[in-house]
């Protein structure tokens, strides 16, 4: 075995680019498309399976899965930064927002139009990324349409380093919660 063949082979996996392309769109349902590339070749290309059925989201469903350790897990890796180590490690580009608010009653469009601006043109000097973006109203009542649209990439090192170190974050706080749990039953039981 050739040691140096082997730490090339580590060096090229580790430099290895990788992107993704994503459009969301919520219209009557919810629509995606996911394009994986390695390399500029693609790995995996996902969307929505049928156009013809939509149904609608409903909060339960999103929230479902979801148990209070899983959003006080989430809350504490944002707020000790480990999200972000991971954002900071994606190149965007091409980030695009568009909107269209139409509800059938005209001073409810008006008003979240007003608000959804309001919040965007407070944003825009505090943001980051390269994003475009409209929201327009619509008083015709179709109803509200968004849609996002971006391309990712990373190194393939770069980010399975910041991947490996959220994961021990998540352990280590999972670990103190289940710590804190077993003491507060063993001094129940005493």
């Amino acid at each position: 075995m050739n040691l140096y063949f082997w730490l090339f082979a580590l060096y090229a996996l580790l430099i290895t680019p990788v992107g993704a392309q994503v459009h969301v769109r919520i219209d009557h349902g919810v629509h995606y498309r996911i394009r994986l590339q390695a390399a500029g070749l693609p790995v995996l290309r996902k969307k929505d399976q049928e156009e013809s059925r939509e149904t609608q989201l409903q909060s339960q469903d999103v929230m479902k899965g979801m148990k209070n350790g899983d959003l006080g897990l989430m809350i504490a890796l944002i707020r000790q930064g480990h999200v972000q180590r991971i954002l900071r490690r994606l190149q965007w580009r091409d980030v695009e927002i568009r909107a269209r608010i139409s509800f059938a009653d005209a001073a409810r469009t008006a008003v979240s139009y007003a608000f959804v601006r309001t919040c965007l043109q407070t944003l825009a000097p505090i943001r980051t990324l390269p994003l475009r973006g409209r929201v327009e109203m619509d008083f015709r009542g179709e109803g509200t349409r968004v849609s996002f649209r971006c391309i990712v990439s990373a190194r393939l090192g770069s980010l399975t380093a910041a991947v490996v170190r959220l994961w021990l974050a998540a352990a280590g706080y999972r670990a103190k919660r289940l710590t804190a749990e077993e003491e507060e039953y063993a001094a129940a039981s005493h």
